[in-house]
């Protein structure tokens, strides 16, 4: 379970602050010491601004932004140059056969990648998640967690990004995976 709780730790991380206080709650359960630093290093960069600012900011670099969406945290925008484009299709294949489906973010929403790989290490199906893994989350997440850290001025926002690439550099080293 403990990469399970790993990718679930990420899911929550990706969605914004408003899961912070979960977040906090399952920190205890993620075995990778490094990856567990680096989280407690976004908590504490996040929750020690104004409650604000971590929400501004993460809406900023996400969401809406005047000048445009500096990082768009969907699979389809990294591997396709657009949003919903057919990965997602791909994505909702994976999710049928494991009966699940994002409800609250997009399909291909980085917290719903992460959420499902959780699920799938979850429930015992690592061969599945070592796949879909490779597949749907170290072919783009890396460039996502560089851009958050280059494009984003909010030191919360690219500590996130630091916390983003260190686990997706760990990940491809355990499943040795080179683009």
């Amino acid at each position: 379970m403990g990469i399970a709780h790993s990718y679930k730790a990420m899911s929550l991380l990706l969605g914004g602050p408003r899961y912070h206080g979960e977040l906090r709650r399952i920190l205890d359960s993620v075995d990778d010491q490094e990856l567990r630093g680096l989280l407690l290093d976004v908590l504490g960069r996040c929750e020690s601004a104004n409650p604000d600012v971590p929400r501004t900011q993460y809406t900023s670099c996400f969401v809406a932004n005047i000048g445009g969406v500096p990082c768009p945290p969907y699979e389809s925008w990294y591997r396709e140059g657009r949003i919903h484009g057919r990965v997602v299709y791909d994505l909702l294949t994976w999710y049928r056969k494991h009966g699940v489906a994002p409800t609250t973010v997009p399909e291909d929403h980085a917290a719903a990648v992460l959420e499902f790989a959780a699920v799938l290490y979850g429930t015992g199906s690592a061969d599945d998640g070592d796949r879909f893994v490779r597949e749907h989350v170290l072919t783009w997440m890396g460039r996502l967690a560089d851009d958050i850290i280059n494009k984003c001025s909010d030191e919360c926002i690219k500590s996130l990004g630091r916390a983003l690439s260190g686990f997706i550099s760990h990940e491809a080293e355990r499943l040795k995976y080179s683009p």
